[in-house]
């Protein structure tokens, strides 16, 4: 992943600060790094190593903007986690990482999952993907209460 100031800087301008975002992945090192990074241009983040674990999180006294989570994880993939989340949490804007590819013969929005994102990735290419999906959530959540 490139370590690029310049789009740090820009994107932090651009963007709306204070998103929560909850970082979920079984490799501790994947989810240091998202929440550095998501730190880096505003975001506040959050991170979870197992589904169980994010459930809890997601279900406690903080709300959660978006998740990024990993698809293979150990007890639970990241398509089951999206779909639990998202029944907890409606307007929660899900994206998925994986090194596999999009899951074959599945339809991510039944799921909740708003993007898939393949490893390895460009945090430029994720960052610039969840800023356009919480725009888009936070513009249809004011044409709902409208």
């Amino acid at each position: 992943m490139n370590e690029s100031s310049d789009f740090d800087e820009t994107h932090t301008r651009l963007r709306v600060r204070g998103n929560r975002v909850l970082c979920v992945d079984d490799d501790p090192m994947v989810c240091r790094m998202l929440a550095r990074r998501l730190t880096r241009i505003g975001y506040v983040p959050a991170t979870a190593s197992s589904a169980t674990e994010a459930l809890g999180v997601l279900c406690g006294p903080d709300s959660f903007d978006a998740m990024i989570t990993d698809y293979r994880m150990p007890g639970m993939t990241g398509l089951e986690l999206a779909r639990q989340a998202v029944a907890a949490c409606p307007t929660l804007v899900v994206f998925l990482l994986t090194g596999l590819g999009p899951p074959s013969q599945t339809n991510l929005s039944e799921y909740g999952i708003a993007a898939v994102i393949s490893k390895p990735f460009s945090f430029e290419e994720l960052a610039h993907k969840l800023e356009g999906l919480l725009r888009r959530e936070f513009v249809a959540q004011r044409q709902r209460s409208a």
